[in-house]
């Protein structure tokens, strides 16, 4: 099965009168097998539509069960900068979603030997500008305000930039300048991690950046990755308080958050309880921007 026969399936499931799938993606199905082909978004922004794997890989198999059993992922590896650090995170994203899911699994790179020991997590170094500018921006810290009294604590722009093991320039694993989930928070055993977009952004990559955040978080607590040996006393953005709550253990579990008013419609409430059917510790939601 193809891609073109692949949309009008999902067309006529989900009752969508226009649906395309991204041209730059292989997508065909043998025997219950879809094969996912990642080409020029090996090397891309991860939540594009060209890069983000996960989403559809989850988006197509819980919207049409009685096709798709198993999932492969598949890309050239001869045809790819292997020291570019989009195709480095590109690497953790598939170890981590064959690892995550029983039936997703990747056939042309050997994960057998692959480990994080020795990475570590960026910290803030300065305070956020005090006037917000992008609207996404306003609507982070105006979902703070207004619910800051549900948590310990709560804060916006983390870092989540990788280095192998310290923080310059030439250990970067993984882009960092921009890279920062959007909102954490903390409530008793738990660390809430939020991906907000604006009522306009509807794209399925909302799944594939919330999973890299959560699997990035999630290493953290159980010491995949490490903090940098700097970052202890930091204070910038209430950064202590998430480091002093994991290294002592108090984090056991981790809510991730689909904060948004409108989802894509490939995101079902199928594909919300299937993205819930795999790690004990780690559970997803959709939960509504009232400030969009």
């Amino acid at each position: 099965m193809d891609q073109k026969i692949l949309c009008s399936k999902l067309q006529e499931t989900l009752k969508i009168k226009s649906l395309r799938l991204p041209s730059n993606v292989g997508f065909s199905l043998i025997k219950k097998t879809l094969s996912i082909k990642i080409e020029k978004g090996l090397c891309m922004n991860m939540q594009t539509n060209d890069s983000a794997f996960e989403a559809w890989a989850i988006c197509l198999k819980f919207n049409l069960p009685e096709l798709i059993d198993n999932v492969v992922i598949e890309w050239d590896i001869h045809r790819v900068d292997k020291a570019n650090l989009h195709y480095n995170r590109f690497l953790y994203r598939v170890w981590k979603f064959t690892l995550t899911f029983s039936w997703a699994r990747c056939v042309v790179y050997d994960f057998s030997q692959y480990n994080t020991a020795g990475w570590v997590l960026n910290y803030p170094k300065h305070q956020a500008s005090e006037e917000a500018i992008k609207k996404e921006a306003k609507e982070e810290r105006a979902y703070i305000n207004m619910h800051k009294d549900m948590y310990t604590h709560i804060c916006n722009q983390l870092p989540v930039g990788l280095f192998n093991k310290e923080i310059s320039h030439v250990n970067r694993i993984t882009p960092g300048q921009n890279s920062q989930l959007d909102i954490w928070a903390i409530k008793e055993n738990t660390l809430h991690i939020f991906e907000l977009k604006i009522d306009t952004n509807k794209t399925v990559g909302i799944i594939t950046e919330l999973m890299f955040y959560v699997n990035v978080m999630n290493d953290l607590v159980n010491g995949s990755i490490q903090f940098d040996k700097n970052s202890k006393e930091v204070t910038i953005r209430q950064f202590d308080k998430l480091h002093h709550a994991i290294t002592n253990g108090d984090i056991t579990q981790i809510e991730g958050h689909f904060l948004t008013n409108n989802l894509h419609p490939l995101i079902t409430q199928n594909v919300l309880d299937g993205i819930n059917q795999s790690q004990s510790n780690i559970t997803y939601s959709h939960t509504k921007n009232q400030n969009g």
